[in-house]
């Protein structure tokens, strides 16, 4: 099994990852559909660099690795994948989407072709395994409980 630099102590990103989950459960389960998607297993890049998202850029970054974002923890990963589906699914990027885009929209910047992804395979991945249609609304995923 591959192995991980011991990280600091993450209470506080655990606490954080809590209450998105507690608040936004739609949005957690979104990011739970493409952790499993990325391939988060011992020994993935996005598990040797706590990327759940395999996201390239994240403002909780503590480093680069070729080309993705690392994270000092598996918490403080998972948080950085929430903040970017929030910021997206809130039109809060300059990636033009919105409330009123799609999870189909949402995967075609999130894994665009060009970055050897098949962005309609993976909306229908995610789709699939939460129930719902690759042309829902990403307002859902801001619904409030």
């Amino acid at each position: 099994m591959a192995s991980r630099p011991v990280h600091e102590d993450d209470s506080e990103w655990v606490q954080v990852l809590a209450a998105w989950r507690a608040v936004t459960p739609q949005l957690y389960r979104l990011a739970a559909a493409i952790k499993r998607y990325e391939g988060w297993k011992p020994g993935s890049r996005s598990w040797r660099n706590r990327n759940p998202g395999n996201l390239r850029s994240s403002p909780y970054e503590v480093m680069k690795v070729d080309g993705f974002s690392s994270f000092s923890s598996d918490h403080q990963g998972m948080v950085a994948l929430m903040w970017d589906l929030y910021a997206k699914c809130n039109g809060r990027t300059s990636t033009r989407l919105g409330p009123k885009s799609t999870l189909e929209d949402l995967f075609a910047i999130y894994a665009p072709s060009g970055d050897d992804n098949n962005p309609d395979e993976y909306a229908e991945a995610v789709a699939g395994e939460l129930g719902i249609s690759v042309l829902t609304k990403l307002e859902k995923f801001l619904e409030v409980v």
